[in-house]
């Protein structure tokens, strides 16, 4: 992957925002590039995507020209909050599951 230093890199962003149209239909020619949170950029070294590693290629991003960044929609499944049980069996009975049921 290539990277760019701060400084241009915020140039390019600067430039590739101010070269956009102002109007209400900016969206109809827009390069719009769809992000997975989870599995785009890591930041913290966790092994899992997250928003400031999403924010760190922003400006890479820019300088290919994208105009609008869509983040795929992460929150926790309502399985796993409502019901651990049947999280532990849809993760086909890990060890850490058959632990908890002991």
């Amino acid at each position: 992957s290539t990277h760019i230093s701060s400084s241009s890199a915020s140039d390019v962003y600067t430039r590739h925002a101010a070269d956009r149209s102002r109007s209400a239909d900016w969206w109809r020619d827009a390069v719009i590039y769809q992000v997975y949170p989870r599995s785009f950029a890591d930041a913290d070294g966790d092994g899992m995507g997250d928003l400031p590693g999403i924010r760190s290629r922003l400006p890479y991003l820019a300088e290919l020209g994208v105009d609008a960044v869509w983040l795929s929609p992460f929150y926790l499944s309502l399985i796993h909050i409502s019901e651990p049980r049947d999280s532990c069996a849809a993760r086909m009975q890990s060890s850490a599951c058959k632990k908890k049921r002991k």
